[in-house]
């Protein structure tokens, strides 16, 4: 999806190659019984975990500490996917999985 950008970007920093493989996001997403956002398995397969988008700022959450996140609200159950963290303000960006309305 995003691939191509992604390495051309990566071209102007760091030229560690990404440990993550097709496998491995398989396996998560197994564990995890979701299917990553394509963006997001592009990111993990293009950079390496001593890149600075995992170390920054605001940074990319390393693949094998992806965990989801369920919220219940009285009308609305919500599953996020948080995959970066802005560490100053310690607030994360998060993708929606599911939302469905909470049972009667």
């Amino acid at each position: 999806m995003i691939l191509e950008e992604l390495k051309t970007i990566k071209s102007f920093g760091s030229q560690l190659e990404s440990t993550v493989t097709p496998e491995d996001i398989a396996a998560k997403e197994k564990k995890l019984k979701i299917t990553l956002p394509e963006p997001l398995k592009d990111l993990y397969l293009t950079f390496h975990p001593e890149d600075p988008l995992f170390s920054g700022p605001c940074s990319l959450i390393p693949l094998e500490e992806l965990k989801l996140q369920r919220i219940r609200k009285t009308y609305w159950h919500f599953v996020l996917l948080p995959f970066a963290q802005e560490k100053a303000e310690q607030q994360t960006l998060s993708a929606g999985i599911e939302m469905k309305a909470s049972p009667k």
